[in-house]
């Protein structure tokens, strides 16, 4: 410990606030909660701790603290902070986006939307539909045979496709009666809670008339669909006579590891499952109440009642906080099913403990070798880049980054380029440009390039031009049969071990960033086409 940080720790005050641990690099790697400062953060180096609190201990150079009123203003605060500046040692929703939700918009003629993003003013949401029964492409063509709104964001004047086949009620051709949409909405609500039994009937009745007038193809499509829903039912099981949104949330720790299983139930039927893991250090209520805090006030549909096995005091805070009720249940159906969601977090912790284990001691060992391997101290962000176009034509870059060995989709960027450009040498000098121009306050520890001396040549070339030093700057170069094969770093070709964790995490990296770029070329040239 050095003497400044010894010095702001004797000096803590006695008083709730929250507690930023910084790194050497003065980057804060982790947000805490307390009601009272100086013991909170004294106990980290007063007792020992487990390896991976040792890891955040270690990594501990300097503190900043924010006294408060009280310890839900504390909490309110902590979770504020941690959205902002996404510290390293704490529990984070994955992505950064939540759950997914289909909204039903408030439009004259309403849409049905497949959205990461919530809004109450735009629509109606339905969801989090965390459950991995359906994939997203399955669920949403299930939807579009069931409920024909609109699919076009801005209304044509002539019909498409999709009226053709039966998708769409036609706003575009022709006036449709506004009780028509009133029915929709009905059959759509009762399809997301779990009261989709009339919806069945009807296409029951339809397949027999597609059978009767010898339509097969027709009453094959109708088959497969009620096959749908049928196996979106599956998942919906009646377990409580409550008419209540009800969440129920299960939780195990081992190791520094947290289990979550939480279930969601609407006018008692269980709708969607969500089982996350995450890695927490120094305090379970802690990481449980930071997850809860996160979770619920960026979802959209609350529920009355949430059950949780947590201490009184910790729900009395989260109760001031929420606008929903939270409690332990005691005995009956509901101490059942809570009981029932603490036995699935097991089941999950069974399953996926050796797994997450092994996935995070392979990271940490990569992220180690890279370190080794160009002599330098931190490779806790990195950015990747490729190029894509077909003839010089459409060209795009897509700029993928990693925090903490963990792919950060929240920061992934797309580029198109000028036309101008023939070359990969051009394109990446214009994207390169453009990304250390805007980022040269808050540069990453390495950027990854697709390529060898020619593409880190140019990096450095733009560094330079900049007054950049800080930056390293590394290319992955590729073999005849387009595998990743080596590293260029500082004018030296370093052959990669294809059976190291090393390998595996660029490799991972090379195919994750050429896959953005091209998937975005792909969208752009068919446009192009098309026009």
């Amino acid at each position: 410990m050095n003497n400044a940080l010894s010095f702001k720790l004797k000096n803590l005050p006695h008083k709730p606030g929250c507690y930023l641990w910084k790194n050497n690099k003065n980057e804060i790697i982790y947000v805490g909660k307390a009601i009272n400062l100086y013991k909170r953060c004294h106990q980290y180096f007063d007792k020992p701790h487990d390896y991976k609190t040792m890891r955040l201990i270690q990594d501990i150079s300097d503190l900043d603290f924010i006294v408060v009123g009280t310890e839900n203003e504390a909490l309110i605060l902590e979770n504020q902070l941690i959205k902002k500046h996404r510290p390293k040692y704490n529990i984070l929703l994955k992505d950064s986006q939540g759950y997914p939700y289909f909204v039903l918009t408030n439009h004259k003629h309403p849409q049905l939307k497949y959205t990461y993003f919530t809004n109450r003013y735009k629509g109606k949401y339905y969801g989090p539909l965390a459950a991995k029964t359906f994939e997203k492409k399955e669920l949403k063509n299930l939807i579009d045979n069931l409920f024909p709104l609109r699919k076009c964001n801005q209304i044509p004047k002539k019909k498409c496709l999709y009226y053709d086949i039966g998708q769409c009620l036609g706003p575009c051709i022709k006036k449709i009666d506004l009780n028509v949409y009133d029915d929709i909405k009905k059959s759509i609500n009762n399809f997301f809670t779990g009261k989709a039994n009339n919806i069945i009937k009807q296409l029951k009745a339809k397949e027999q008339q597609a059978v009767k007038k010898l339509h097969f193809e027709e009453a094959n499509r109708i088959k497969k669909t009620l096959s749908s829903i049928a196996e979106f039912k599956k998942y919906q099981t009646i377990d409580l006579n409550a008419k209540t949104n009800i969440d129920v949330l299960g939780f195990v720790s081992q190791d520094n590891l947290l289990f979550i299983n939480l279930f969601t139930y609407i006018n008692g039927k269980l709708i969607a499952k969500v089982q996350e893991t995450y890695e927490y250090f120094f305090d379970l209520d802690d990481a449980i109440t930071n997850w809860l805090i996160q979770y619920y006030l960026t979802n959209q549909n609350k529920p009355k009642i949430l059950y949780i096995n947590l201490p009184q005091k910790i729900i009395k805070q989260l109760n001031q906080i929420f606008g929903f009720k939270i409690m332990v249940p005691k005995k009956g159906k509901k101490k059942q099913i809570l009981q029932n969601a603490i036995d699935n977090s097991y089941e999950y912790s069974k399953s996926n403990y050796l797994a997450y284990q092994v996935k995070c001691e392979t990271r940490l060992v990569a992220l180690e070798q890279l370190k080794m391997l160009l002599g330098i101290d931190c490779v806790d962000h990195i950015v990747a880049f490729d190029i894509s176009n077909l003839f010089s034509a459409n060209t795009v870059a897509g700029m993928i980054s990693v925090v903490n060995g963990s792919f950060d989709k929240s920061s992934f960027r797309k580029y198109v380029l000028d036309k101008d450009i023939t070359s990969d040498y051009e394109a990446m000098k214009s994207v390169l440009t453009r990304y250390l121009t805007k980022n040269r306050d808050k540069l990453p520890d390495l950027i990854i390039l697709d390529g060898g001396k020619i593409q880190v040549n140019v990096g450095l070339e733009i560094c330079q031009k900049l007054g950049i030093h800080n930056c390293a700057i590394m290319g992955l170069v590729k073999n005849n049969k387009h595998q990743t094969n080596a590293i260029f770093y500082k004018n030296k070709t370093i052959k990669l071990d294809h059976k190291s964790p090393l390998y595996n995490f660029l490799a991972n990296i090379q195919n994750k960033v050429h896959q953005y770029a091209i998937s975005f070329f792909r969208k752009r040239h068919r446009k192009s086409f098309f026009a």
